[in-house]
């Protein structure tokens, strides 16, 4: 690695990430432990009203965004992001940051379209899950794939510049650790807090906090 790198650390850009990355890091040990037995009624929980979702797509609040799902389901997603952004489902936040791994799997893997652009697609997890478990078996998919892609780079494929559709062109390892670890570090930590609060509520049943007097 050369001396003017700006990789965190000082001991090599894979070697930093492979750390990140390690299924055993604490972080995807929380993720995990935070997936397991999700059930589809915590997937689909809406606790507020205008929660953004995974949708039919004639209810979308963007019908012809088809950047995930098919003809017939689809994601809740307006470009830029409203202020305030809305409340979202675990099924949104999942297939978000299922989204973001495969986006740094995908500037890993380095795949080029004609038009010399990177191609993010992933044809065979296209289609959003409709049910918990197969949402969290996406995931593990995602992550399988970031970490196979990450064993193959070298230091020079991670220093190498970037440009993504949505961001200025950066160092690969700068849109991996963004993408694939910082994406899925604040959103398994949301995912958690929504399932605590729906076994809180009862499902959704029960007032969080009791009647003032």
């Amino acid at each position: 690695m050369s001396s003017t790198s700006s990789a965190p650390g000082d001991v090599g850009v894979k070697r930093t990430l492979g750390a990140l990355f390690d299924p055993a890091a604490d972080l995807w040990v929380l993720a995990s432990q935070g997936l397991t037995g999700l059930t589809d009624g915590e997937y689909w929980w809406e606790p507020v009203a205008g929660c953004w979702s995974i949708r039919p797509r004639n209810e979308l609040v963007n019908p012809d965004d088809v950047t995930w799902g098919d003809s017939q389901w689809g994601l809740d997603i307006v470009y830029p992001d409203p202020q305030p952004a809305p409340f979202t489902t675990i099924a949104w936040r999942l297939a978000h940051m299922t989204g973001s791994v495969l986006a740094a799997a995908a500037v890993l893997r380095n795949r080029r379209l004609d038009d010399g652009g990177l191609d993010q697609s992933w044809p065979h997890l296209r289609l959003l899950p409709l049910s918990a478990s197969a949402a969290v078996d996406r995931w593990h998919t995602a992550t399988g794939a970031l970490r196979e892609h990450l064993a193959d780079a070298t230091d020079e494929d991670l220093e190498s510049v970037v440009a993504l559709g949505w961001s200025a062109p950066a160092p690969a390892w700068r849109h991996v650790h963004y993408l694939g670890y910082f994406e899925p570090a604040s959103h398994a930590a949301e995912v958690r807090l929504i399932r605590d609060l729906y076994r809180a509520s009862d499902g959704g049943r029960a007032p969080l906090l009791p009647p003032r007097r």
